[in-house]
């Protein structure tokens, strides 16, 4: 009897264990970030080689160097000391309850029409393009509650939060000819999204090619390390009449996580002259909508940012440093910490890039 006891104290753990959404993929992610950070080595650039900047309608060549100097000299850079946003200033939606009143009465609308078939009047609505963009409104204002939250986390310490990152407008071929320009200097982005390598062979590839995008990197400075963290933010697509909370589907959450090794990627192309001895990375998934106790196993839930987590959040203030593993009582950054993130902001926001203007 007491190996019956044993068998199903042992099935009843199992079945309280929940299946993990993409568990394998975020287990090679975080695989994979540890093993590039051990197996690259520090790449000199050529500062002092060519870029184009914006002038108005025109184009003027400067240095990486002068790029990184005009920076450094910038209103920017100075808000940066104590924690700088860019965009700084995005406005919510004001006028989302009354959006939301007319994509349920076009719902409503669709059911009368097609004889209360539910499922009919659901595919209906989303090909509607007013209900597209309701969707990405809500999707906008999800992750502008989190950046108000990461914001306020890090309040008073050196460092910048960039929200909505196109990677082809940090170094524009198309518009400005920086990516051959970065690639002669040292400094070469991947081509993550190329479908014709062969036709594109010899540094001719078109913006399409490097186009990615990252909801939000966050720089800051911790004594002599750059600290870089990337959040991936996903909301499924509920209405707002579902009667429940619709989860991430399994192909979302592996989107998520594939986000999350592009932005790596980028990041560390920009910056191939700062040794990993001097970077802490890590990636997060963020689900703010959704309640993820039963989605996540136990050893992922850390790199998840849950409903919970921003209930969570609002009521104190250290969780979120907690939650992206960033000390409460950040050690004061060195000149040569401030240095490093001078490079990657430069590079990121400088003058040659088109990125946020």
């Amino acid at each position: 009897s007491s190996v019956f006891l044993y068998v199903d104290s042992i099935l009843t753990f199992v079945m309280a264990v929940p299946k993990c959404s993409a568990h394998q993929e975020r287990k090679d992610l975080d695989q994979k970030i540890r093993e590039i950070l051990a197996e690259r080595e520090v790449k000199p650039i050529e500062t002092e080689g060519y870029v184009n900047v914006s002038r108005g309608p025109d184009y003027e060549k400067y240095t990486l160097k002068k790029v990184q100097e005009t920076y450094q000299d910038s209103k920017e850079w100075k808000k940066m000391q104590s924690f700088s946003c860019i965009p700084n200033f995005e406005k919510k939606d004001v006028d989302l309850k009354y959006q939301e009143k007319l994509i349920c009465k076009k719902h409503d609308e669709l059911l009368h029409s097609n004889n209360d078939d539910i499922a009919i009047a659901e595919k209906e609505i989303q090909k509607d393009p007013d209900f597209k963009r309701f969707e990405s409104i809500l999707t906008n204002e999800t992750e502008l509650v989190l950046k108000e939250h990461i914001v306020e986390a890090m309040s008073g310490t050196p460092g910048l939060l960039l929200r909505s990152v196109h990677t082809d407008k940090v170094a524009s071929q198309s518009k400005m000819g920086n990516h051959s320009a970065l690639s002669d200097l040292g400094i070469e982005i991947p081509p993550y999204n190329c479908k014709n390598a062969e036709k594109c062979a010899g540094n001719n590839h078109k913006d399409l090619c490097y186009r990615s995008e990252n909801d939000f990197i966050l720089l800051y400075v911790e004594g002599n390390n750059l600290c870089i963290r990337f959040v991936e933010v996903k909301r499924p697509n509920t209405t707002p009449w579902a009667k429940q909370e619709k989860k991430p589907g399994e192909k979302m959450t592996k989107y998520c996580l594939t986000q999350l090794e592009k932005g790596v990627k980028f990041m560390l192309s920009l910056i191939p002259d700062i040794p990993s001895s001097n970077l802490d990375i890590k990636a997060f998934s963020a689900f703010p909508e959704t309640s993820c106790a039963n989605l996540f196993c136990q050893a992922c839930q850390p790199s998840i940012i849950s409903k919970e987590d921003v209930e969570q959040m609002k009521s104190d203030s250290t969780y979120l440093r907690e939650k992206l593993s960033i000390s409460q009582d950040i050690e004061s950054p060195s000149s040569s910490g401030l240095g490093l993130l001078l490079a990657a902001a430069s590079r990121l926001v400088g003058k040659s890039s088109l990125l946020h203007t």
